[in-house]
């Protein structure tokens, strides 16, 4: 799971940033979510026949966005724990520190916000468990230099019944 978030995170550093225009709605019925962004996100390349994936777009140079999901199965543990493992395995993995959390619902389902900060990068996060799929949104910016839209891309992240693929 971390591997394909650091790969993800990685692509920051690409020289070709995407060029946004207007907000649309990204729909990933067999992950069961759907998000919005500025611009068209790279997907994951095969979701029907994946329990992982990440969608990410870079808004500049300095700013990126990411929506992962990734499918534990019946082996799923009880979520707090599964939330406290992806966030500091995501903390980890990029050298961050934790600066705050708080615990969050979506539609019932539990989650918690939390902000990091690495020497040289910001992150802002959010993390919900659906039964067993852990779903994540992520914003990536210089550090203490926040993204004004922000807010309103974890806010439109939603949870959608699963379709088959």
């Amino acid at each position: 799971m971390f591997e394909q978030m650091r790969k993800s995170l990685q692509s920051l550093l690409s020289p070709t940033p995407a060029a946004p225009t207007q907000w649309k709605q990204y729909d990933n019925p067999p992950a069961g979510f759907q998000i919005s962004f500025p611009a068209p996100p790279t997907p994951p390349k095969d979701t029907a026949n994946s329990t992982e994936g990440t969608y990410f777009l870079q808004v500049s140079s300095e700013v990126g966005l990411l929506a992962f999901f990734n499918d534990y199965g019946p082996e799923v543990g009880p979520a707090d724990e599964v939330l406290a493992g992806a966030r500091d395995g995501g903390i980890a993995n990029v050298g961050a520190r934790l600066v705050n959390e708080r615990k969050i619902t979506l539609d019932g389902y539990p989650g918690i916000a939390f902000e990091s900060e690495s020497d040289s990068n910001g992150y802002s996060s959010r993390t919900y468990l659906a039964g067993s799929v852990l779903y994540l949104t992520l914003v990536i910016t210089p550090r203490r230099q926040p993204y004004p839209d922000a807010e309103r891309f974890h806010d439109s992240f939603q949870i959608v019944p699963r379709a088959e693929g």
